[in-house]
């Protein structure tokens, strides 16, 4: 199929990053293990410098965290057969046989360092890179998140709008309190498969003018999180470039897929609500979600029983998780705090006829 050109497509920034920060990654893996200098490549001339340095630093985090990995002596494939194509995290029944046929690895470990997590076949469940991020892209994302004020609500069908979860917070917030699902291609509820049409989600068209405003403000943080997919998860990667590819094709998207920067075809921002304990639903038991999280709190850890872990959450963590596989929660938090959920849809892949993508897989460096 002919693509149309791509200098008007935000995403062909974000595959300039990506293969900056992959080919940074390669390389200083390789020093680390062999112990001597390597090469490293040359980024785009189109890159800033503020973002080279920050592929710099953020693939040192990433190199350390693939040399430090913690495994779990159970089988993924073997795990993802018992769950079942939706699970919620909330079937009693099915979380206690869970538990029972795959026990937690640690009575509780906490993680406050960058490592990754692996089956007992080095298949990667997790990246857990605890205040990866610096403290100017920290501000990038609250920044924009500012910008969707309009657009955040509570109340609408779903546990992850209820009330009950959002922090008081007085007159002025820093982030409104709220959620914002925002995606360039996706199906309207209750209207899903081949028969019914495409649409990028209610808040871009609804929220035009701050959904705009929020595009082009968080368009270099989008393509540094995609980057570091394009390291974690390769395969998911590109099958998220071929299905955003697809969707521009289609006249009603083109305007949002253009402006897209991300390349999960959705992303969820949730401000100031503590996550209650969950299973996501939108993607493959072998699909990891990025979360990232920011505010102006400390002292939080993301908590996944599935391992027996605890992650140290404090701003600037990023953490990819296969988040069917591996249940999570999230409580209040002291302060102020926006996460940026970061995933796949599955139903998408199937009506654009992506082949779905497999686990990520530790390789011997």
């Amino acid at each position: 199929m002919m693509h149309m050109a791509e200098t008007d497509w935000a995403l062909a920034y974000t595959e300039l990053v990506a293969q900056y920060l992959y080919d940074l990654f390669q390389a200083k893996l390789q020093e680390a293990v062999a112990g001597s200098p390597v090469s490293l490549p040359s980024p785009s001339t189109k890159l800033s410098i503020w973002v080279v340095i920050e592929c710099m630093e953020i693939s040192e985090v990433l190199v350390t965290a693939y040399l430090n990995p913690i495994s779990v002596d159970w089988d993924a494939d073997m795990y993802a057969d018992q769950i079942g194509p939706k699970p919620t995290g909330k079937g009693a029944k099915l979380e206690e046989r869970l538990k029972k046929n795959f026990p937690p690895q640690f009575p509780s470990r906490l993680v406050s360092s960058p490592t990754i997590v692996v089956d007992k076949h080095r298949r990667v469940l997790a990246w857990l890179l605890p205040g990866v991020l610096s403290k100017k892209r920290q501000a990038a994302f609250e920044h924009a998140t500012t910008m969707l004020a309009e657009a955040f609500g509570k109340g609408s069908p779903g546990w992850r709008a209820d009330p009950e979860l959002f922090k008081e917070v007085g007159a002025q917030p820093k982030f409104a309190p709220g959620i914002a699902t925002l995606s360039a291609g996706w199906f309207q509820q209750g209207h899903k498969g081949k028969s019914f049409p495409i649409e990028a989600s209610a808040s871009l068209r609804r929220f035009s003018g701050c959904s705009g405003a929020w595009m082009a403000a968080i368009a270099e943080s989008n393509a540094v999180v995609s980057a570091m997919l394009r390291v974690m998860q390769p395969d998911l990667y590109h099958a998220g470039m071929r299905c955003l590819r697809q969707l521009r094709e289609e006249p009603q998207l083109r305007e949002y897929v253009n402006r897209w920067t991300c390349v999960t075809t959705a992303v969820q921002i949730i401000a100031n609500r503590k996550t209650p304990l969950h299973r996501d639903r939108a993607g493959r038991a072998a699909w990891m979600d990025i979360l990232v999280t920011v505010g102006d709190y400390s002292g939080l850890r993301l908590k996944l029983p599935t391992l027996g872990m605890e992650v140290e959450y404090d701003p600037g963590s990023v953490v990819a998780i296969c988040g069917m596989m591996l249940s999570h929660s999230v409580p209040p938090a002291s302060g102020e705090r926006a996460c940026y959920a970061y995933f796949m849809s599955s139903e998408i892949f199937t009506c654009k006829d992506i082949e779905f993508p497999h686990w990520a897989k530790l390789s011997n460096p």
